[in-house]
C-alpha cells in the first residue's frame, strides 16, 4: 500500500518501512544500501515495533529497544545503525504528515566508535598477490594488483570494460559502474554511488597488467573457440567475457 491510500495515523511501523523503502528506490539509493536497511529492520526492529502504530512510537520505546540489543551483546555500531534506520523512517513519516515530530530525535543510541582501518604494508600486499598468482586462480592476482595501485573498489573492478572504461593511450580508467549481487536476484550493473564518472590515472606497470589481462582474455576465447564480446569485461572468468544478466560470462 502506498502512502497515498491512508493518512498514516493508523499505519503500523511495518507499513511505514515498506513505503519508506519504495521512496528510497524512487530517489535512486543504491541496492546495497537498501539491502542493509532491510537486514537491519528484519533482524533488529520488526519483531519489537513492526505492529506498533507509527503515531504511537515513543522515544522511550526506541531507547528500550537500543538497550535490549546492547544487553544481548550487539556492538555499539550495530545499535547505532538501528537508530539511524528508525530515525530516517520516522523523518519520512513526518514529511508525509503521519506524525508531528520524530521521537528518534531525542533517543540516545550508544556512540559508534570510529574504527581505524588496518592498512597492509606494501610487502604484505605483494605477498598476497604472489600467493594469488601461485594459486589455482592466478588471474585473480591481476585484479588484486589493480585494486592495490588504484584504490578502485572490488565491485567497480568487476564492471570494467575494455573500451568503455579504459583509455589505453592516456593511461586512465574511467570508473562508471559497479556490479551488484543481491540475494535471490541476478547480478546487474549499477551506476557509481554518486552517479558520476570517476577518472583514475594508472601507472605504466598497472597499464601493463591490464594489457596482459586483455591478452589472456583473447587467448582463452580462442582456445574455447568462442567469440570474445565486442567490449569484454576485463575481469570476467568466462570465455566470452559477456554479461548475460544471470552472471558475467
Amino acid at each position: 500500500m502506498g502512502q497515498g491510500r491512508h493518512t498514516g495515523t493508523k499505519a503500523p511501523i511495518d507499513q511505514l518501512f515498506g513505503d519508506w523503502i519504495l521512496e528510497l528506490e524512487r530517489k535512486g539509493r543504491s541496492p546495497n544500501t537498501i539491502l542493509n536497511y532491510e537486514r537491519t529492520y528484519r533482524r533488529n526492529i520488526k519483531a519489537t515495533l513492526g505492529n506498533v502504530e507509527v503515531s504511537k512510537v515513543t522515544t522511550k520505546m526506541l531507547t528500550d529497544l537500543y538497550g535490549a540489543h546492547q544487553r544481548r551483546g550487539l556492538k555499539p555500531r550495530s545499535v547505532y545503525q538501528i537508530h539511524a534506520t528508525l530515525s530516517s523512517m520516522l523523518t519520512q513519516a513526518c514529511r508525509w504528515g503521519w506524525r508531528a515530530s520524530n521521537p528518534a530525535q531525542w533517543a540516545e543510541p550508544p556512540s559508534a566508535q570510529n574504527e581505524v582501518p588496518v592498512v597492509p604494508t606494501p610487502a604484505e600486499v605483494m605477498k598476497l598477490i604472489d600467493e594469488a598468482n601461485a594459486s589455482r586462480r592466478p588471474d585473480k592476482a591481476r585484479a588484486m594488483f589493480v585494486a592495490a595501485t588504484t584504490g578502485i573498489r572490488r565491485a567497480e573492478i568487476c564492471a570494467l570494460k575494455r573500451d568503455r572504461d579504459i583509455d589505453w593511450e592516456r593511461g586512465i580508467i574511467m570508473v562508471t559502474r559497479s556490479i551488484v549481487v543481491l540475494p535471490r536476484e541476478a547480478p546487474k550493473e549499477i551506476p557509481t554511488k554518486n552517479r558520476r564518472a570517476r577518472p583514475v590515472a594508472v601507472d605504466d606497470l598497472t597499464l601493463s597488467m591490464l594489457r596482459q589481462r586483455l591478452e589472456m582474455l583473447e587467448e582463452r576465447a580462442t582456445e574455447a573457440e568462442v567469440a570474445l564480446a565486442e567490449d569484454p569485461y576485463l575481469f570476467s572468468d568466462a570465455a566470452e567475457a559477456r554479461f548475460h544478466g544471470s552472471r558475467i560470462r
